[in-house]
């Protein structure tokens, strides 16, 4: 009977999972909310039954989607088995909910890179230098507009927009981890919400005040600041690895520090507005906004801000 409600259940999932993957692949423009539900048949089905039957679901339905559409959904599918597999897991060993996020992120960034090598060896398309040579024809069309409308685009600047430009390039492993992070954040709270209506199994994320990263990750991003000032060759593997760890743990630090502003705005009952402001002030003024919470995340961090509050609380 068991046996019979694994081949049930998987074959719902594969024709739900495949009406997804049709519809992102039809209809332009819905695949920006259909790519975080990719994921939850596979997470359901290995939350249920575990990560043997959930990866021989994965594979046979991959190869199913594969023949059915085209191998251009095998970059789609990496990261859907690969996310979906990894919180489904971890959800049926019971882990807690960040655990259960930082490993689906785990899986999500590594179907993300092998999807993008995929790509490259499959179709023959070097994403690299299509990226750079877009940036190179966007930045001469500029100039050329510039120009035609009798502005002055010095050549100085325009190296200098074109320096900056380029730099996204150098910050893609940084891009593929915070894509996979937010995917599996967003993967894992549907898969919390589709189980409690499924299964009556009630599974929260605790308050985003209640977020800590370990300490470890304030000595990345100076790690990787230090490595920027000393590393002269700015092309070399070594400047490459220095500027992702930073700027990878930055963003981590970021979200330290915005959960340490929900945190205090709670303990010391102060007005729920606060964080909204405050996350409304640095999307406008990123710059300002984001370097100042960053540094508060550093502060909390390094210090145990939060501990010495909580203690002087109890006091």
């Amino acid at each position: 009977m068991n046996n019979r409600n694994q081949l049930l259940t998987g074959l719902i999932q594969v024709a739900v999972y495949s009406v997804l993957l049709l519809c992102t692949l039809m209809i332009p423009g819905i695949e920006l909310l259909t790519v975080f539900f990719l994921p939850i048949p596979f997470l359901l089905f290995t939350s249920r039954y575990g990560w043997k039957p959930g990866s021989i679901f994965a594979l046979i339905t991959v190869f199913f989607t594969t023949v059915l559409f085209s191998i251009i959904t095998v970059p789609f599918s990496l990261v859907a088995v690969l996310t979906g597999t990894m919180l489904g897991e971890s959800i049926h060993q019971k882990r807690g909910p960040y655990e259960s996020w930082a490993r689906g992120s785990v899986g999500s960034i590594l179907g993300i890179m092998l999807g993008f090598l995929f790509i490259q060896s499959a179709f023959s398309i070097h994403i690299v230098e299509e990226i750079r040579q877009a940036i190179h024809e966007s930045i001469q069309t500029s100039e050329e507009m510039l120009t035609s409308f009798g502005l002055d685009a010095s050549e100085a600047n325009m190296d200098l927009v074109l320096e900056q430009m380029l730099y996204v390039i150098d910050l893609l492993p940084v891009v593929f981890a915070v894509i996979g992070i937010l995917l599996a954040f967003l993967a894992q709270w549907l898969g919390y919400k589709i189980i409690y209506v499924s299964e009556k199994r009630k599974l929260t994320f605790p308050p985003f005040r209640q977020f800590r990263l370990p300490v470890s990750v304030v000595w990345f991003y100076f790690i990787g600041i230090v490595l920027m000032w000393i590393v002269t060759e700015k092309s070399g593997m070594l400047y490459q690895a220095a500027i992702n760890i930073s700027n990878l743990a930055g963003f981590l630090v970021i979200l330290q520090g915005l959960s340490f502003i929900f945190f205090y705005t709670h303990t010391k009952k102060l007005s729920k507005a606060i964080p909204v402001i405050t996350i409304v002030f640095s999307v406008l003024f990123p710059f300002i906004g984001l370097y100042l919470i960053r540094i508060l995340g550093i502060i909390d961090l390094g210090f145990g801000l939060r501990d010495r509050i909580t203690d002087e609380k109890k006091k």
